[in-house]
């Protein structure tokens, strides 16, 4: 597998921050240029809280492993 663990469940949490874009685009179609910035914002807020969490654990997976050496 190429793909990071936990990628698949990050897109699976995406999707519903792509489907309210969908619905935002839906609402501002004459605007391009906004509806990107919208988009970002909400795939931003939806990923951000994960990042974190992925750093954390990490962090404290290897803060344990060194504990124990």
């Amino acid at each position: 597998k190429l793909l990071p663990l936990g990628f698949e469940e990050c897109l699976v949490t995406l999707r519903p921050a792509a489907l309210s874009a969908k619905m935002l685009r839906k609402i501002v179609t004459s605007d391009g240029v906004y509806w990107w910035i919208m988009w970002y914002i909400s795939v931003l807020i939806t990923a951000l809280p994960l990042i974190i969490l992925g750093v954390f654990i990490c962090t404290l997976v290897g803060w344990i492993k060194r504990r124990k050496q």
